[in-house]
């Protein structure tokens, strides 16, 4: 069994809204569109891949999903 300490993170949002979401996460966050499939956006967060799920509906969090520090 593989230990995940040494393994890099991959962080997972979802979007009804690709377009929005792209606009959102590259030209206002400044993040590196990646990839655009026709499932997911994929970003690069600082060396974190961010993989942004394309859905019908989004089931809003009570929590926060994502942050930098």
């Amino acid at each position: 069994m593989m230990a995940l300490g040494g393994c890099d993170l991959v962080a997972f949002v979802a979007t009804a809204r690709p377009d929005e979401a792209r606009t959102f996460y590259r030209d206002i966050l400044g993040l590196r569109l990646i990839e655009d499939f026709r499932f997911a956006l994929v970003f690069d967060a600082n060396g974190t891949m961010l993989r942004i799920a394309k859905v019908d509906v989004v089931a809003p969090s009570t929590n926060a999903v994502l942050g930098w520090g």
